[in-house]
């Protein structure tokens, strides 16, 4: 029977529901990989005070939708509103009521502390799920795991609960495929490039270099050269092919 945390991971992905960004194994077999929603201490009081905040802002605007639609019941009943303005003031309430909803249930998706600790060795892989202090452990055979698997996926970053929107921001996700998705295993998760891997410094250096041309061969390239570098020498450790998804081919393939 499966565990919590894999029913969450299996029902949601790690794009939506790990808070902070794995370090990934960077010697040969065994390795060992750490991700979930607890952080440092520091990240710990910050990212309470910020659920909090975000949780009291919600919850005021859930409030004022429930408080909207008990006044216009109350006025229809009495029969002194007029129908044009219940239908607004109902239009307005599901608005508000669906604008409230989604953010409240990523900002807890987000704030249940949870943690999966895994070791991938040689001929099997072990797992200690955690979650609120209870551990749930499992062991798989290797050979059990499809392939090392690169995708592209999304995370949604909340904006604030008063700009009443969200960010979106494109992930190079590297797993360790399973048939069964919660007991996939999350090597490597790090924002997409635009640039070519190259930060601002090294950008500059190379417009330097190169000039004109070589600035205009990286500016716009979602290839990551760290990734590819992982890749490389994660098949080769381990023996297991590299599959991609179609965003994660369009991307090499766009260099």
């Amino acid at each position: 029977m499966s565990g919590p945390i894999e029913r969450m991971l299996a029902g949601l992905g790690p794009e939506a529901v790990v808070s902070k960004l794995p370090v990934p194994p960077t010697t040969g077999l065994p390795w060992t990989v750490r991700y979930g929603s607890v952080g440092g201490e520091h990240d710990r009081v910050l990212g309470g005070l910020r659920s909090v905040l975000s949780l009291l802002s919600l919850l005021g605007l859930a409030g004022l939708a429930g408080g909207l639609a008990i006044i216009l019941l109350r006025n229809l009943m009495a029969g002194n509103a007029d129908p044009a303005l219940v239908l607004g003031g109902g239009f307005v309430t599901l608005v508000l009521v669906g604008l409230a909803w989604p953010m409240l249930m990523r900002r807890m998706r987000r704030t249940v502390k949870w943690q999966r600790d895994a070791i991938v060795e040689a001929t099997q892989v072990r797992v200690t799920d955690t979650r609120e202090g209870v551990d749930v452990i499992w062991c798989e055979p290797l050979s059990a795991y499809r392939d090392i698997h690169h995708r592209i996926g999304f995370s949604t970053v909340d904006a604030g609960a008063a700009a009443m929107a969200a960010s979106v921001a494109p992930l190079d996700i590297i797993e360790l495929r399973h048939p069964d998705p919660g007991r996939t295993i999350l090597l490597r998760m790090s924002h997409q490039t635009q640039t070519g891997g190259m930060d601002m410094m090294t950008m500059i250096q190379t417009a330097r270099a190169g000039g004109k041309a070589a600035m205009q061969a990286v500016v716009g390239s979602r290839v990551n050269p760290e990734v590819e570098q992982f890749l490389a020498a994660a098949t080769a450790v381990s023996g297991m092919p590299v599959t991609r998804d179609d965003a994660a081919l369009e991307a090499l393939n766009a260099g």
